[in-house]
């Protein structure tokens, strides 16, 4: 299905205006419990780009909702196709999902890495820690274990600010992996290693930085 110009037009305003959000979007999830809830929200966010960052979101969700995968919807990809046009971190997230969809769904490698990387520099989480795992295996791109190395430390610090705990614990988890192997450059550090994943033993209790941390030990002796 591909959208006429005036439900992509509709679509647009709606995301632009919040009069004509609030009865496009109540229109929208006639039924829904959620419905009046999502509008007080909306309504109750400051500032023009955090508030069309919601609008789009919401109507994101809405139409996500009708599909089973994210992006067989017309309505979403022309959200994302916005998203990046605006290039806002409050959208960050969908950005990422869309470079995502490229490069696993549609075979655009190159698309689907400027998209993720467009995310990443508006410090989304997810996106920094994805690009380390593609530099770090070589995935997409071409191995490069340093640069790995610095998105996964990025990641799990933005992670940790954010609450976002399962990226904080894998980003800096596959960080101190990396000073551990010394591999593509990166030299061994081992007590930096062991830096990094000591407050995930305390914050998480997670049995695998525990299980390096003893290895470490060993090697130091």
């Amino acid at each position: 299905m591909v959208l006429s110009t005036q439900e992509k037009e509709v679509i647009q305003k709606a995301i632009e205006d919040m009069d004509f959000w609030n009865t496009f979007y109540a229109r929208l999830t006639e039924g829904y419990d959620v419905a009046e809830d999502n509008i007080r929200r909306v309504n109750g966010v400051t500032g023009e780009e955090r508030q069309r960052a919601y609008r789009l979101q919401f109507i994101v969700n809405h139409y996500w909702s009708q599909v089973e995968m994210m992006f067989d919807s017309p309505e979403v990809v022309f959200c994302a196709q916005i998203a990046v046009e605006y290039n806002s971190s409050f959208n960050s997230t969908l950005i990422m999902q869309y470079g995502t969809y490229h490069i696993e769904d549609l075979g655009q490698v190159e698309t689907g890495l400027e998209l993720v990387k467009q995310s990443a520099n508006l410090l989304n989480a997810s996106a920094n820690f994805n690009l380390g795992l593609y530099y770090s295996n070589g995935e997409r791109v071409p191995q490069d274990v340093p640069k790995a190395f610095e998105l996964f430390c990025l990641a799990g610090n933005l992670a940790a600010t954010n609450g976002d705990n399962e990226v904080y614990l894998n980003s800096h988890y596959n960080a101190a992996l990396a000073l551990c192997r010394g591999e593509g450059n990166l030299p061994v550090d081992l007590n930096r290693a062991k830096d990094l994943l000591t407050p995930l033993v305390e914050e998480f209790n997670d049995k695998d930085c525990r299980r390096v941390i003893q290895q470490i030990n060993q090697a130091i002796g």
